[in-house]
């Protein structure tokens, strides 16, 4: 039992890595998230000669005296302790060019690289000397003011809370929920010697409890804007870089570590009553059996016990999982499944097996099923975004004998990102490649009008036209079922 669960972590390791864009891992992933700039003006500003935090032109780093063109701050103490990546650290450098550069105060951890971001690509993510950094927006931001004889839109940065030209820092809320914040307010990108032009409005957020937020407020584009890079970098085969333009302005990104947000192993004697399927993740999601009939335990499954399923009525497992709020906008959920029909997993009758349902409103759809009749053997996954599209995914027929265990997995991903296809749907079989269909979204979420996530059966009676069957239940086993962030 414990080197066949050992395989099973395994396969969803597999799986979660198969959610990045190229072949190197990547422990954050990413979702679109609400825009909520954060008034920087009183927050402290950080400009040439400023105090107690200033750009310094030393040796690396910036253009003549008087200049702010590709600067690097000294230490600003984030006020909490932020954990990146595999490391806590306490400060930051703040560089000119749109960069954050985690340093502690504590342990010789203190990054000085600098460099030029005109164009982004001369100093991209990964490198050798960005490790531990959070580039918002890699391009060749310069916050020069006026006063050094440039032609900008900037006026001197130390003076003036309403100056339309600044880079701020600041620390808001109270803890346990303080929020570490980094402004690049109006900065326009440098052009050519002593000129400047282009108003960018950024902001990166550093939550306390982790995860943190890229925010794109309004712009005016600057002549290098398509070449800007989004990214972060722990180190170089730990990183994600995505040369794009800039977002739709109003428009936010969170970075988050992916984790379970709830764990069926199916292990108990009885699920009698409400929540008697226990969440075994420690986030205390447990589910409830449902339905008419209700679903029954298998004695025998992939590991020890599992949930039956008749493929006959309403009998389903009510996980109490909001996809819209709790699993958001990107997700993944995995388990074993063990059909009971036969090759090609054909259902006996024109009905589609559902394996999962979040559907509350015809026409704003979340489900996956093994399909029946002339496509019986088809998983298709679908999805509506906020703006009423269907986004829908679909394998080819599956030549799968009965009673054997197929390990599902399902992703999802919506974003901000600038760049074509940077959103998809996928479906994965036994961790095999994906079967996977890209979209672009600047701006599009899931639907909020879609409920919580029933497993093994339908969430309701209502059946998507477009598939023209009915809908059972999952006519199988299911078991080792995970939810992700």
């Amino acid at each position: 039992m414990t080197l066949i669960k050992l395989w099973i972590e395994y396969l969803v390791f597999v799986i979660m890595v198969g959610l990045m864009p190229d072949a190197y891992a990547a422990t954050y992933a990413n979702a679109a998230t609400t825009f909520s700039w954060i008034d920087a003006s009183s927050h402290t500003k950080v400009g040439l000669g400023t105090t107690p935090y200033a750009f310094s032109v030393s040796a690396g780093c910036g253009g003549p005296a008087g200049t702010l063109d590709d600067t690097l701050s000294n230490q600003v103490p984030i006020g909490f302790n932020f954990t990146f990546g595999d490391k806590t650290f306490d400060a930051v450098r703040v560089m000119s060019n749109g960069r954050v550069q985690l340093v502690s105060t504590t342990i010789p951890l203190d990054n000085t690289t600098c460099g030029y971001g005109s164009p982004v690509t001369q100093l991209p993510i990964p490198n050798a000397g960005l490790n531990y950094t959070m580039r918002i927006y890699g391009n060749d931001l310069d916050p020069t003011p006026k006063s050094a004889s440039y032609t900008s839109t900037c006026n001197d940065g130390s003076t003036a809370a309403n100056n339309p030209c600044y880079v701020a820092v600041g620390l808001v809320g109270s803890a346990p929920n303080r929020q570490f914040v980094v402004t690049w307010k109006g900065v326009p990108e440098w052009v050519a010697a002593s000129t400047a032009k282009g108003a960018y409005n950024v902001q990166v957020i550093l939550n306390e409890g982790g995860d943190y937020i890229y925010q794109y407020g309004t712009d005016v584009p600057g002549p290098a804007a398509s070449t800007a890079q989004i990214a972060w970098q722990l180190s170089t085969t730990d990183y994600d870089s995505v040369p794009a333009g800039y977002p739709v302005p109003n428009t936010a990104i969170r970075f988050f570590i992916p984790h379970p947000l709830a764990e069926y192993l199916m292990e108990q004697t009885s699920w009698s009553g409400a929540g008697s399927i226990l969440d075994t993740s420690g986030y205390g999601n447990n589910a409830t059996a449902t339905g008419s009939p209700l679903p029954t335990i298998a004695a025998s499954a992939k590991v020890c016990k599992g949930a039956q399923f008749t493929g006959t009525g309403t009998q389903s497992i009510n996980s109490n999982l909001a996809v819209p709020s709790v699993i958001g906008n990107t997700g993944t959920i995995a388990f074993w499944y063990k059909s009971a029909t036969a090759v090609n997993w054909n259902s006996s009758t024109n009905v589609d097996e559902v394996l999962l349902d979040a559907t509350t409103t015809s026409g704003t759809w979340f489900y996956l099923v093994k399909r029946g009749g002339t496509n019986a053997g088809k998983l298709r996954f679908s999805i509506t975004d906020s703006s009423g599209n269907r986004r829908t995914v679909e394998t080819t027929a599956q030549s799968v004998a009965a009673n054997t265990w197929k390990h599902i997995a399902v992703t999802w991903s919506f974003n901000n990102y600038a760049s074509a296809n940077n959103n998809h749907l996928r479906i994965y079989i036994d961790g095999g490649a994906a079967i996977e269909t890209p979209f672009t979204s600047t701006t599009l979420t899931v639907a909020s009008g879609i409920g919580t996530l029933f497993i093994g059966g339908t969430r309701s009676s209502i059946a998507d036209s477009g598939l023209g069957l009915g809908k059972g239940s999952a006519n199988g086993v299911i078991d080792e079922f995970r939810a992700y962030n």
